[in-house]
């Protein structure tokens, strides 16, 4: 298909990564294996425009333009190096992967929403037209963004369910392309296992580890007693809210609107079944690895 559409149309890009180079020139459209292709809109007839969108997705988003920092960026994450000099200085960063429903918001909408808690501009590089890659710069005497705090701000503001995979603060650019290729990697998984907003890298470590283990082995070792236990829903949400709370049993009694008794009595009676008592560090890692595992 390459070479059939070089031929009618010599402008034509093929980008296999991520990033849309968002060229307001070109017209964008998403081929068979999910590869954006773009073809300057000069060479483009209305005829032409039709019989492209019988075998290619049109790229709708309305994306805002690239700033130089951005486009700066942009080469960085594609292994290439950028044509200032910019890449001899040592900046602090992160990467933050985002994501919200489709067709649920303009990515103009959601960059203009965040540029209100960003002190400088804001470099933002779009996957599609509902998920991306923010990247902020940390500024001297500045504090990073607590994106946990400011999420509900955008949400009720935007009406739309925000996701953030927030990474760690990196200090060498030339590391950036393998953080935000795990980033990605993990973002789905990271979405997942945690229904939080806001998740950081570390946070989903215990994911990864058993992503990446003998989940078949690791089933034939839980007892069948705890299986058993953890098949009751109640016992269940119990116990994800205990681990939210802490392992505090007041403030779990209160998230479940429940009294501290009932809820003790209840801890008891799945320790008994068990053996594992989940208000001890130890035993909790234990079932909460294992409802990982089951579920």
């Amino acid at each position: 298909m390459y070479k059939q559409l070089k031929e009618i149309f010599p402008s034509v890009r093929f980008y296999k990564s991520a990033f849309i180079p968002l060229d307001h020139e070109y017209e964008w459209f998403l081929g068979e294996n999910d590869e954006y292709i773009g073809i300057l809109k000069t060479e483009l007839t209305e005829k032409d425009r039709v019989l492209l969108k019988t075998f290619l997705k049109p790229v709708h988003g309305h994306f805002p333009p690239l700033t130089n920092k951005e486009q700066w960026w942009q080469q960085i994450l594609h292994d290439k190096q950028p044509n200032d000099d910019t890449s001899s200085k040592r900046i602090k960063f992160r990467l933050i992967y985002f994501q919200f429903p489709e067709k649920r918001m303009k990515p103009i909408l959601f960059k203009d929403a965040m540029k209100h808690f960003f002190q400088n501009d804001i470099i933002i590089l779009w996957e599609n037209n509902h998920s991306g890659l923010l990247i902020e710069e940390s500024q001297p005497n500045s504090k990073l963004l607590n994106f946990k705090e400011i999420i509900h701000v955008l949400m009720s503001d935007l009406y739309v369910n925000l996701r953030f995979l927030v990474g760690p603060l990196q200090t060498n650019y030339l590391e950036a392309p393998f953080v935000y290729n795990q980033i990605k990697r993990f973002a789905s998984l990271a979405f997942k296992y945690n229904k939080d907003p806001v998740i950081s890298l570390i946070d989903i470590l215990p994911a990864i580890m058993i992503e990446n283990s003998n989940k078949t082995l690791i089933r034939k070792l839980i007892p069948n007693e705890l299986i058993r236990a953890l098949n009751n829903q109640e016992i269940k949400r119990i116990i994800l809210t205990l681990i939210e709370c802490n392992l505090n049993i007041s403030h779990t009694a209160k998230q479940l609107y429940m009294h501290r008794n009932s809820l003790l009595y209840r801890l008891d009676r799945f320790s008994e079944q068990t053996g594992l008592d989940i208000r001890y560090v130890h035993d909790a890692w234990i079932v909460y690895l294992s409802l990982m595992i089951l579920n």
